[in-house]
């Protein structure tokens, strides 16, 4: 007996380790690329192709964004490598030109030589997202509030103003946000104290350098307008309540219209009623068609139809038929049900 169950409890953990699901072979992939990266930082683009090709693999939409993520990486890393290569090459000219500068005004002419060009190679983001969550509303800031400026020769003595301009060219605001030496690579701003409350399309920033323009110093203000959202899809349902009471000899037969299975109509999930629309006093419900006879209107009491809740309505009152051997009464109502999601 006891061997029994101890071969069952492994059967059931061999069971729970076959199946592992397609999350966890998500997230070892990207632990497995980021330790590849830890220790081969170079080899950026083949761990990374390796890990998409892996996450393509995988179902599920947890992981289909982790993968797009990815390829987003792999995307920017392509372009801060052109960037990079092409600012090396431009850094080369621009350092020559300093070097001639210094021995210009301190080896011959005995001066202090101007600081060395500051040279913007790339930012980080490469444009700034702002959007407005109203109709007419204001703009707020929804890319990341920390906004990088990458190049080399960056000095306290030296920063640049950052300033806001229209799409004209003229200046909307002039030192918008203090820029904050990081190292002499890198200078970072916090957007977070910026108001765009006002922009419109075309703005940017721009960078200015009290000693000359220099690199990429543009960063373009990229709008959202406020989109509303779509409406809620409707349609309508109908249905039919048709009740009968015989006459007779001396009471005619009388009945409770809510009796009859009928009377109860009930709509799917994910559908409601639309309580915004029908008749007045009720909400979501119409009385579209009446075929009732002369005596179930005589007669009819405690009439009323309405909803219930979201999704059922209830027809309900009497009627009676004739004594006598008169007439029976006929109900027959139709309804329409609006309904949304």
């Amino acid at each position: 007996m006891r061997r029994g169950i101890g071969m069952l409890l492994v059967l059931t953990f061999l069971n729970a380790a076959c199946f592992e699901t397609d999350v966890q072979k998500a997230e070892n992939a990207l632990q497995s690329a980021i330790d590849q990266l830890a220790n081969a930082p170079g080899n950026l683009k083949a761990v990374l192709d390796g890990t998409i090709q892996q996450l393509n693999q995988l179902q599920g939409d947890t992981i289909r964004n982790a993968q797009n993520a990815v390829e987003n990486v792999l995307g920017d890393a392509a372009g801060l490598a052109n960037a990079t290569a092409q600012c090396q090459m431009d850094s080369i000219g621009i350092r020559a030109d300093d070097t001639l500068k210094y021995i210009l005004h301190h080896d011959l002419m005995g001066q202090s030589p101007p600081l060395p060009t500051p040279w913007v190679c790339i930012t980080n983001p490469t444009t700034i997202g702002v959007m407005q969550t109203s109709q007419g509303g204001p703009y707020t800031l929804n890319s990341n509030p920390l906004y990088q400026i990458f190049g080399f020769n960056f000095r306290d003595q030296g920063l640049p103003t950052i300033n806001y301009y229209r799409n004209s060219g003229q200046l909307f605001a002039g030192s918008v946000v203090q820029a904050g030496l990081h190292t002499p690579y890198e200078i970072d701003l916090n957007l977070q104290t910026v108001s765009f409350a006002g922009a419109q399309t075309g703005d940017y920033f721009k960078s200015e350098w009290n000693n000359g323009t220099t690199g990429t110093n543009r960063v373009d203000i990229i709008l959202t307008p406020f989109t509303a959202p779509p409406p809620p899809p409707h349609r309508i349902e109908h249905f039919v309540v048709s009740v009968h009471a015989n006459s007779g000899a001396f009471n005619g037969e009388c009945k409770n219209i809510g009796d009859d299975a009928l009377s109860l109509f009930t709509i799917g999930s994910p559908w409601k009623i639309d309580r915004a629309q029908g008749d007045p006093n009720h909400d979501g419900v119409h009385e579209e068609s009446n075929a009732d006879n002369h005596q179930a209107d005589a007669t009819l009491r405690g009439y009323n139809y309405q909803a219930l809740n979201d999704q059922q309505v209830k027809v309900v009152g009497t009627i009676c038929g004739a004594g006598g051997w008169g007439p029976g009464a006929i109900f027959e109502r139709g309804y329409a049900v609006y309904e949304t999601q």
